[in-house]
């Protein structure tokens, strides 16, 4: 399997995390009833597998030659037209009297509206994008500093997040407050260890790669499950602990980019990839979905997989219809403004 098949498989990683969060909010709208694995309340854990890639392969395009004006030209384009598109949906539904934070939801009237357009809050699901937005600002300094000082500057960033997160395992790590998930800085961490992924070039055997990842990936999953096997919530409060889980993807991201064939098997599974291509319309999308099937279907599993099927349907139509022609343009808006700048330095 060649480099580019490899970064193709990294799709199946994005599936993974919008996988992670659907469960976790079908769990928690009342779309999944299955008692005995109950993943309500971990979807930031998906979130966290998110932001890792999204760290890893933005810095991967810095640090490729991809220009900072660039940069910022393709992401808006990627994240901004489907986004806009969902928020004016919702702020519409909420002026005709349908107004439910449990899905999603715009407060503060048409000021709120405002700052959402200008990535300053995130309501509900929305944080995500206020979040990566504010990531988008420092990363190409990031990638400088890293080009700049090299090895060492990294090597002190993995010893502070360390430190951290021994210092924050000496208490309780109680769940966050729903406004800790809606400012713009949340979860930096996770997105800088995805960048910092991106500057590792030292390949693992095989070998050990497999048995470090099958151990840290078995601790991940008994620390996300409120119920799983013989373990009750023991450890659940680890879910919380970011930096863990940033560790924990960024190494199996590396590990997918260098080959593993273990992981990738995984990821290249054609479910998995499917969602991960349509993976921010589904994220935007599913909480509209679970709305309408809650109205209307019975509980049970059917209801389950209506809202999938439902979802997925959305998603991919979202995603040809907004998300792919958004992005072309983007593409080729900033490979004029790269052409125009020629001579400018690039990161």
């Amino acid at each position: 399997m060649n480099s580019q098949q490899r970064l193709e498989s990294l799709d199946g990683v994005r599936g993974l995390a919008v996988l992670i969060v659907f469960l976790s909010h079908a769990s928690g709208r009342e779309i999944s009833n299955v008692s005995w694995l109950n993943f309500h309340g971990i979807g930031h854990i998906g979130v966290y597998l998110f932001f890792v890639l999204s760290g890893y392969l933005l810095a991967r395009n810095l640090l490729s030659g991809q220009s900072a004006k660039e940069f910022y030209i393709r992401r808006f384009f990627r994240i901004a037209p489907l986004y806009f598109v969902v928020l004016l949906m919702v702020f519409a539904i909420q002026l005709n009297g349908y107004y439910s934070p449990r899905y999603l939801y715009v407060e503060d009237g048409g000021a709120g509206l405002f700052k959402h357009i200008l990535f300053l809050k995130g309501d509900g699901v929305f944080w995500t994008v206020a979040a990566e937005f504010s990531f988008y600002l420092v990363l190409p300094l990031i990638v400088w500093v890293g080009v700049k000082f090299g090895s060492g500057w990294l090597m002190l960033g993995c010893v502070v997040y360390f430190s951290w997160f021994l210092f924050a395992l000496q208490g309780k790590l109680p769940p966050p407050k729903l406004v800790d998930i809606q400012h713009q800085g949340q979860f930096l961490d996770v997105l800088i260890c995805g960048a910092i992924a991106a500057f590792i070039n030292r390949k693992l055997p095989e070998g050990v790669m497999a048995v470090l990842l099958a151990i840290l990936m078995g601790i991940t999953v008994i620390c996300v499950s409120k119920s799983f096997l013989w373990f009750h919530q023991p450890f659940y409060g680890l879910r919380w602990g970011s930096l863990l889980y940033g560790a924990v993807f960024a190494l199996s991201i590396v590990s997918v980019v260098q080959g593993n064939r273990y992981l990738l098997v995984v990821f290249n599974n054609p479910v998995l990839r499917f969602m991960g291509i349509v993976g921010f319309g589904w994220y935007l999308l599913h909480f509209q979905v679970f709305q309408i099937v809650n109205a209307y279907i019975e509980p049970g599993f059917v209801r389950f997989v209506l809202a999938t099927i439902a979802t997925a349907a959305c998603s991919w139509l979202a995603f040809v219809l907004i998300e792919s022609p958004a992005i072309r343009l983007g593409k080729i808006i900033s490979t004029k403004v790269s052409h125009r700048g020629q001579g400018v330095a690039t990161i």
